[in-house]
């Protein structure tokens, strides 16, 4: 993978949990996805969500070379991603009258673990990447 190709990765991750979570959230002016999930998705943890968004925009221009920022970023997406199984496994059935009431907080919330996950995996590979090369030189 080349280094252009994951300063997009970086970019992409931050302005989906910058844009993306502004977007579900009609910008912090719907309750849906904090009704439904208020200790990931309080007002605090909208903010933090963005936070962590601005941290790989941030991390970007040098996400080619760390190891840690990386790793980091893999262990935060594989928190949330257990979060939405665990909430998935007690919740799914609201998920229909969720999507009615709001369609973009339904649809958030039936897949948010998944776009996690794959972002976490793509963190995790890019610091394994980036050890083995640390350990090459």
């Amino acid at each position: 993978m080349n280094d252009k190709l994951i300063r997009a990765g970086f970019v992409a991750g931050g302005l989906v949990n910058i844009v993306g979570i502004l977007i579900v959230t009609h910008g912090m002016t719907s309750n849906t996805i904090a009704t439904a999930d208020p200790t990931v998705f309080s007002t605090f943890g909208i903010l933090s969500i963005m936070l962590w968004g601005l941290a790989y925009l941030a991390t970007a221009p040098i996400a080619h070379t760390n190891v840690l920022l990386p790793a980091v970023f893999a262990l935060e997406k594989l928190a949330y991603t257990v979060n939405w199984i665990l909430w998935i496994r007690v919740h799914s059935a609201e998920l229909e009258a969720i999507s009615n009431q709001d369609f973009l907080g339904g649809f958030f919330l039936g897949g948010y673990g998944v776009n996690d996950a794959l972002f976490g995996i793509f963190f995790a590979a890019i610091a394994f990447r980036n050890w083995q090369q640390a350990q090459n030189s």
